[in-house]
């Protein structure tokens, strides 16, 4: 070696992650020893390979347990190093080398605790299984801070009420983008959007070194932290186990932190505020490190200017793939059952049928409940009002460990049942209100009315006993259910319109009772079942699936009646063969009621003769004939303007054979006449039948004597005759002598599907499909409705 040339030893290439694994498993104590014989700086040189003089290296291989021949390379002073340029090195040489050991603590801890999530199912499964997109939002305009409680009485229940408390979306990108782009950032998304699983998914990538390798990382859940007043940075301390606290001081000040921070929503709202302040001066002082922070909503008491906000975006369509996967592998009892039912899953969401139920899929939540029932049933639930339904039944059903004493006490003093009643009462009590958003303390006072006793001797005392159980039973169903959740600072609202509006139509088909549609509804003060209803369906966004149920609980009025289900089956073949311009639907609502209404009223069934038989039956005002009118427009017009010449020949005529059969015997002459003068044209075969019954009938003018012998003795059979001839000729006349259970129920049935269809014309909110639908299989039999596959 020439002369003059400094020999340096440094630690072999080879040697290296030797070296580090001796300092990461011994670092600890060195660091607690305060003994050392060497400069941090030169351990820190020391593990990067870096030239040191032969005592240094020498020393802190003795330190390490190391054998220094063994790993040792010699290196000249001349040498041309050039050092890496990891953020590691750009700090001082001491940091950099407790970077290690404290990454290494952090990542064990972190890996423990969030490698693994757990499904709104209850399976747990790996974080990184999952992808995210964010977009970059805007900012929330100043004035909505200062008038928030105007603003949410005039959000529209359509358009703003998923994302209020969010800016205007801006610029899509990865999740991944999003964190490597900006050092600072708040992910914001309502419950259920997937904000705890994308973020455990970033620190678990950060620990495993596929994101920000060079970072220790920490995540923080404010809503577990036993103490908030303790601080922040006093927290990532006990993380990191330093016992000098100056290590903890030194990482922060030198940026060597990727913290996330969630929770925050779930914090009790007299502590949020302080928290907020906490955070805010927290990512000021340690300006220099990487931080995530999770929110609901971008109104907060207190901003964070600094940072970028995203939004968690809805999931593509290969995301939803990818998480379909994971959920039914963690379903499924093994890979290839796992296998085969995903694929059946993508196909079915794929078909046009199912678009919104692929919709709704966007939502990790809703997505793994779908795919949860799909796993159960072989199928996508056939309609939104199932897919809650069974979603709710599922979620009640998943036993929190975290939580199970909570869950344990809620359970036993409420009960399944008991607990959707009461979202029943909380749900059509806000919605009658028009309270989209309502205060904390205003739906625990609604809780407590709930269970209040009205009998009560000391109402004073129980009400404060009960408005401290309510506040408990709101944490439950928000931490625990996802039904109720706080959308902005102390404002909370229904997590979903759609779940909400399920509730409501649950409650009424709950209640509903076809003989009472006018009761007064208990818990509600004036509201009856039908005012609920009408303004129910009028208000809902999500009405279809609702009016469709309701439509189903009426069918099932009159299902268990053979003889009624006869009579039915008699609207639908008569309606089939008689020739009118009309809805088919408004020619069955014509014959049902030209049936069953002189059943219920005297004058119809009773008339003076023939001739006002007609008259009352071409009246509107008298004949009930609102169903069929609603139904067809035309047939509206006929009925209110010149009937006889409007209406459709085969009503015409089936009308006035019905008015001839409630009269006496003698009006066949009558009816003869009145046909030929208005030139309504009779079949030859049914004409001739009535004239030879005509002809058989003695002349009452003659000798009225002979002619009341006569009907004596023939008048019965005569007449059962008559009536043979007209239902053979026209299928009408049927003396259906129904009990008077039958007529009840014939009566609840009629004006259950009259309300219904009343309102499916006032709401522009239903669909064509579900109008076509429900006009397809009005008044008709059970076997037929299932027949064209359109039951429940």
């Amino acid at each position: 070696m020439a002369e003059g040339a400094q020999q340096l030893l440094k630690v072999a290439k080879e040697g290296i992650e030797r070296a580090k694994s001796a300092w990461l498993a011994k670092a600890g104590k060195i660091l607690d020893s305060h003994g050392l014989q060497v400069s941090l700086a030169s351990i820190h040189s020391f593990l990067q390979g870096q030239p040191l003089e032969r005592e240094d290296f020498e020393q802190i291989c003795t330190i390490l347990g190391l054998n220094w021949q063994e790993i040792a390379e010699v290196s000249p002073i001349s040498g041309n190093f050039e050092p890496d340029s990891s953020p590691e090195e750009a700090i001082e040489p001491g940091i950099g080398a407790i970077v290690p050991l404290a990454r290494k603590r952090a990542s064990e801890k972190m890996l423990e605790a969030y490698c693994k999530v757990q499904l709104v199912t209850g399976q747990w499964v790996s974080s990184e299984s999952f992808e995210f997109d964010v977009y970059q939002v805007d900012k929330i305009p100043r004035d909505v801070y200062l008038n928030l409680p105007t603003f949410l009485k005039i959000c529209d229940r359509s358009q703003d009420f998923e994302r209020f408390g969010l800016g205007y979306r801006m610029e899509k990108m990865t999740g991944i983008q999003a964190v490597t782009n900006y050092a600072k950032l708040v992910v914001l998304g309502n419950s259920g959007v997937g904000k705890t699983v994308f973020l455990q998914s970033l620190i678990v990538a950060c620990c495993r070194g596929k994101f920000q390798k060079n970072y220790i990382p920490i995540f923080l859940e404010f809503h577990k932290l036993p103490d908030l007043k303790k601080g922040i940075a006093e927290y990532i301390h006990d993380i990191l186990g330093f016992d000098d606290r100056v290590h903890t001081e030194q990482l922060l000040n030198y940026g060597q932190f990727f913290i996330i921070f969630d929770g925050i929503d779930e914090v009790v709202y007299q502590e949020r505020r302080d928290l907020q302040y906490q955070l805010r001066a927290f990512t000021q002082h340690y300006y220099k490190n990487r931080f995530i922070i999770a929110c609901r909503t971008q109104i907060t008491d207190y901003t964070f200017p600094t940072f970028t906000y995203v939004e968690i975006s809805e999931l593509n369509q290969e995301q939803i793939k990818k998480s379909a996967k994971v959920c039914f592998q963690a379903l499924a009892k093994s890979h290839s059952q796992g296998k085969k039912i995903v694929h059946q899953f993508l196909l079915d969401l794929e078909v046009p049928e199912n678009k919104k139920m692929l919709e709704f899929s966007m939502y990790p939540i809703w997505l793994n409940l779908i795919c949860a029932i799909f796993y159960e049933n072989k199928k996508l639930p056939s309609r939104f009002f199932n897919l809650y339904e069974q979603g709710l039944k599922l979620i009640f059903e998943i036993e929190d460990i975290e939580a199970e004493d909570e869950l344990t006490l809620i359970q036993q003093e409420l009960g399944v049942e008991q607990k959707l009643d009461l979202l029943y009462y909380l749900s059509v009590l806000t919605f009658t209100k028009k309270e989209l958003f309502f205060e904390r303390d205003r739906i625990c006072v609604y809780i407590t009315h709930y269970f209040s006793d009205p009998l009560s001797q000391n109402k004073k005392k129980e009400r404060e006993i009960l408005l401290k159980k309510s506040r408990k039973i709101l944490n439950i169903i928000e931490k625990h259910n996802y039904i109720i959740v706080e959308r902005t600072q102390k404002y909370y609202a229904f997590s979903n319109l759609g779940l909400q509006e399920y509730l409501i139509g649950r409650f009424l088909l709950k209640h509903f009772e076809p003989n009472n549609l006018s009761k007064e509804l208990d818990h509600f003060d004036r509201l009856t079942w039908n005012d609920l209803f009408i303004l129910a369906v009028g208000s809902m966004e999500y009405v279809d699936d609702f009016v469709l149920q309701i439509k189903w609980r009426i069918d099932n009025i009159i299902a268990k009646d053979k003889k009624l289900q006869i009579f039915l089956s008699w609207v639908h073949q008569k309606s089939i063969f008689v020739q009118t311009p009309y809805k088919v639907s408004a020619v069955r609502a014509f014959y049902f009621s030209q049936a069953i209404n002189p059943m219920f009223d005297p004058k119809l069934s009773h008339p003076l003769d023939f001739s006002h038989a007609v008259n009352r039956g071409l009246k509107i005002s008298i004949h009930d004939r609102s169903l069929a009118c609603n139904l067809d427009r035309d047939l509206d017009y006929a009925f209110n303007h010149q009937t006889i010449n409007e209406l459709a020949p085969d009503f015409i005529i089936d009308l006035i054979l019905d008015s001839l059969l409630v009269t006496y015997a003698h009006d066949l002459d009558l009816f003869l006449t009145f046909t030929e003068d208005r030139n309504i044209e009779i079949s030859g075969d049914l004409k001739h039948a009535l004239e030879r019954f005509r002809d058989q009938l003695p002349d009452i003018d003659r000798d009225r004597i002979h002619y009341q012998e006569w009907w004596k003795e023939n008048g019965e059979i005569w007449t059962r005759n008559l009536r043979l001839a007209i239902i053979e000729h026209r299928n009408i006349g049927y003396d259906w002598q129904f009990g008077s259970e039958q007529k009840n129920i014939l009566k609840q049935y009629y004006n259950s599907i009259k309300l219904l269809v009343e309102c499916i014309y006032r709401t522009p909110k239903i669909t064509d499909e579900t109008i076509q639908e429900i006009e397809d299989t009005i008044l008709l039999p059970i076997a037929e409705i299932d027949k064209r596959g359109l039951g429940n």
